[in-house]
């Protein structure tokens, strides 16, 4: 009789011998014996986890001569012809070969046949991904609606290639990697079983390698016992997967830590020297780092049984590296592995790669610094001497250079709070300038009380801190000294806005930002007062798009860099009333841009005190409108009221009946510390 693989010799004949699947075998044994059987079925899993077997043990215990039972006998015809893989009503399909839609055509057909001698027609299809859609279509109304007597297993190892039609209509049971000690203590039954020596080494090595998959490990051990002569080890493991001794590997991973070259590309050599493949030695080394960075998380961890005697050495590895550097020269080690096959010499690439892990710093945190500096200061009696004085040396060079990196950040930290406060400092002394400007003309005119506007707010409220700036179009049409204002203020005259805003169409376009610059380039702007710059676009259904962030963000750095001021552009619709209040907020500030006919350039020290009043305007739209006072009016008087200005208003001006308002008496407390106006309609 041929000789019969591991594999196939012991593959489990009921639920309880499936390995590492109980979820599965449990719920699938209860429902045989309550007759609850689906009559649908998806397996999914790694390959080697028994999903094939499970779907065999299945089809056995709905057939057996003494079910449908959880516990198949194996023992009558119907058991015997299932695990022959003989039985006339138990088809397994592969649908790697059997992907057509005429194959499920015919599979169809043959569903409708009642049983031969079984009770039930189990159809198992392996590989069911590999069903193309044609094929998975129809397959649709037998899969829901098959025949009482029929059931489907569908298994496979990529669940997500399957038509969500096909996973909707089965009982979905997810396969598990079946873990190292299991499949270490199931190597080493049937070693025992089948009367051959295995080693607990080389079975923990074989487990490891295998990956989650049984029938892998077993193929392994199979190829294990026709090389051993008497006992399978772990040195036999390793010589059939190419695999160098793990104390060669240790060897050369403590050499890339420790920054030796000449060692790393010795201890290379000498494993490439005893044959093995450049390959499976990094790869082997990755799997060392690998095992370093899960011994400092966890150090009994099943899978670090295989270093055995070696795991001290993999301990102490472990401590040397930091986590960061361990993983920046895993990560170095898989960059050379993939790009080691495409070189002209892989020795040449892999000696480029060690030389390249041996400088690899990695990444070295406060905590790791404070860690190690901990450890040597709770053990000064293990140096003396010389080595003292060398730690100190290192010590005290890395306190100066944390030092230097806590100034460094200082530095960074302090800068913006000192441009603030310089920025605060000089809007301060703006506004004492004016105020004090406007004292000294109000004492000028003590006969009539002047209008002067209403306390504008502080700027810090209304606006960013920006610097003064001279512009280039009020420049053009004013003299200099007007051209300097706060931020807060009128800083560009109307004239200049149809110049300034097609610099910035233009940029958008030169910048090829076409979606803005199509969205701007029909807009007009209105307004520029303060942070804010107005503009109206005459089609409605861009409006909002130009009051996108994103597009704002662009226009406003495009502004800051044609202006000197931080503006926030902010768009408005054709007839609206935020287009007429920025129009006539425009016009007033071309008003009072323009200078008088007859007079000359040079301003009056009363025209100054004017300007100052005037610096700053609230927002367009607000409550409060300022008030715009001629040098006439600071000097002769109040003039005749003007619709839409603001007056000053004395107590003995307020009519009895008005004075009875709550809110005017509780102001008229307090009007020795503030003033009133009144504003004309």
């Amino acid at each position: 009789m041929a000789y019969l693989a591991l594999y196939r010799k012991w593959r489990p004949q009921i639920f309880a011998d499936v390995i590492g699947q109980d979820h599965v075998a449990r719920t699938l044994a209860r429902a045989v014996e309550t007759g609850k059987v689906a009559h649908a079925y998806l397996f999914s899993g790694p390959r080697g986890t028994g999903k094939t077997s499970m779907a065999k043990i299945l089809a056995k215990a709905l057939n057996c001569v003494e079910g449908p039972t959880a516990a198949p006998c194996n023992h009558c015809a119907r058991c015997r012809e299932i695990n022959e893989g003989s039985a006339f009503d138990v088809l397994e399909i592969d649908a790697a070969s059997n992907r057509g839609i005429d194959e499920i055509r015919a599979l169809r057909d043959t569903v409708a046949v009642l049983p031969v001698a079984a009770r039930h027609k189990v159809y198992i299809i392996d590989e069911a991904h590999m069903l193309t859609k044609e094929a998975a279509n129809a397959l649709l109304k037998t899969l829901e609606e098959p025949p009482e007597y029929a059931v489907f297993i569908l298994a496979t190892t990529e669940p997500e290639r399957l038509p969500v039609t096909i996973i909707s209509r089965c009982q979905r049971y997810e396969f598990r990697r079946i873990s190292v000690a299991s499949i270490a203590a199931h190597l080493l039954r049937i070693a025992e079983r089948s009367e051959f020596s295995l080693t607990e080494e080389a079975a923990q090595l074989i487990a490891v390698r295998a990956d989650g998959g049984l029938r892998d490990a077993l193929s392994l051990l199979d190829q294990c016992i026709g090389m051993a002569e008497e006992t399978v080890t772990a040195e036999r493991v390793g010589e059939l997967l190419g695999l160098p001794k793990k104390e060669r590997m240790l060897l050369l991973a403590e050499a890339i830590v420790d920054r030796d070259g000449a060692a790393a590309l010795a201890e290379l050599a000498d494993v490439l020297q005893s044959g093995r493949e450049i390959e499976p030695v990094l790869r082997e080394l990755l799997q060392v780092l690998r095992d370093a960075l899960v011994y400092g998380i966890d150090p009994h961890w099943p899978e670090l049984v295989v270093y055995g005697d070696e795991l001290p050495r993999l301990a102490k590895l472990a401590r040397t590296a930091t986590p960061g550097r361990l993983s920046e020269l895993a990560r170095l080690l898989e960059d050379g592995i993939r790009v080691g096959g495409a070189g002209i010499s892989p020795r040449l690439q892999t000696e480029m790669t060690l030389l390249r892990l041996c400088r690899a710093g990695g990444e070295v945190t406060g905590e790791d610094l404070e860690a190690r500096l901990t450890v040597l200061e709770n053990r000064p009696q293990a140096v003396t001497g010389e080595h003292t004085t060398e730690l100190r040396r290192r010590l005290t060079m890395l306190e100066s250079e944390l030092a230097q990196i806590r100034e460094t950040l200082r530095q960074q930290t302090a800068a913006p709070e000192s441009r603030r406060a310089a920025s605060g400092d000089s809007r301060r002394a703006t506004a004492a300038s004016a105020n004090g400007a406007a004292t000294r003309s109000g004492a000028a005119a003590q006969k009539k009380p002047a209008r002067v506007a209403p306390p504008a707010p502080r700027a810090a409220e209304t606006a960013s801190a920006t610097p003064p700036v001279r512009k280039k179009a009020a420049a053009e049409t004013q003299p200099e000294a007007e051209t300097e204002t706060d931020a807060g203020g009128f800083f560009l005259a109307p004239a200049g806005y149809a110049n300034l805003w097609q610099q910035v169409v233009d940029a958008l376009f030169k910048e090829q930002a076409m979606a803005e610059s199509s969205c701007y380039r029909n807009a007009e702007l209105l307004l520029v007062e303060g942070v804010r710059a107005v503009i109206m676009i005459p089609h409605d259904f861009l409006v909002d798009a130009a009051n996108k962030p994103a597009y704002r963000e662009k226009v406003n750095a495009l502004l800051l860099g044609l202006t000197g001021v931080a503006l926030q552009v902010q768009a408005v619709k054709r007839n609206s009333r935020e287009e007429a209040e920025a129009r006539a907020r425009a016009g007033a500030l071309g008003e009072r841009t323009a200078p008088a006919e007859g007079t000359n350039a040079q301003r009056t020290g009363t025209q100054d005190v004017a300007a100052a009043a005037n610096a700053e305007m609230p927002p367009a739209g607000s409550e409060e409108l300022p008030v715009a006072v001629s040098a006439e009016a600071s000097e002769n008087g109040a003039a005749d009221p003007v619709a839409g200005e603001y007056q000053p208003v004395a107590a003995a001006d307020i009519p009895a009946d008005d004075r009875a308002n709550p809110t005017l008496a509780k102001a008229l407390e307090y009007l020795g510390d503030c003033d009133i106006y009144m504003r004309k309609e």
